[in-house]
């Protein structure tokens, strides 16, 4: 999975090298256009300095937004791809509000060994096998590893 938002990420900057490129395209169309039509082009040098920071800005936002939508979805147990796709090229922000109000209301339980969604309920990981529940030595009732005290008896486990 992490090879896949590796190469999530690596489409998205593609797309946004390409939004770039067509900002500089569209500069050095308005430059010349400018010059031909006999202008001063010290009048225009705002436009080299403010475009390329709202590109970076736009940039730093979308990739935040993705970043946060791709980890968020993925711990939800829900499908990271499509969610961030959505969050990131629905415009206005609507995608990212769409999420939000859609996503899981909790988080799923996430194994320690395979880093896969379980469900909080089951003793071992139906992917690699993993304990992530045992019972009590005095009662049997089951407990989390990580637990100090059994719930159920009272018994001090370490």
């Amino acid at each position: 999975m992490k090879n896949s938002k590796k190469m999530f990420f690596i489409v998205l900057t593609i797309f946004l090298l390409f939004f770039l490129s067509i900002i500089l395209l569209s500069i050095y169309g308005t430059v010349t256009d400018y010059k031909s039509s006999g202008g001063d082009i010290s009048q225009i040098i705002p436009i080299f300095i403010v475009l390329p920071i709202m590109f970076l800005l736009i940039f730093g936002f979308m990739y935040f937004i993705g970043n946060f939508t791709f980890k968020d979805s993925k711990q939800r147990g829900m499908d990271p791809w499509l969610w961030t796709s959505v969050a990131v090229f629905v415009p206005n922000l609507i995608g990212l509000i769409v999420y939000l109000i859609i996503r899981n209301s909790s988080t799923s339980k996430i194994c320690l060994n395979c880093a896969k969604p379980i469900d909080e309920h089951f003793i071992n990981c139906p992917f690699c096998g993993n304990k992530l529940k045992d019972n009590c030595p005095s009662c049997g009732s089951v407990i989390e590893l990580e637990w100090n005290i059994c719930a159920n008896c009272g018994i001090k486990l370490k």
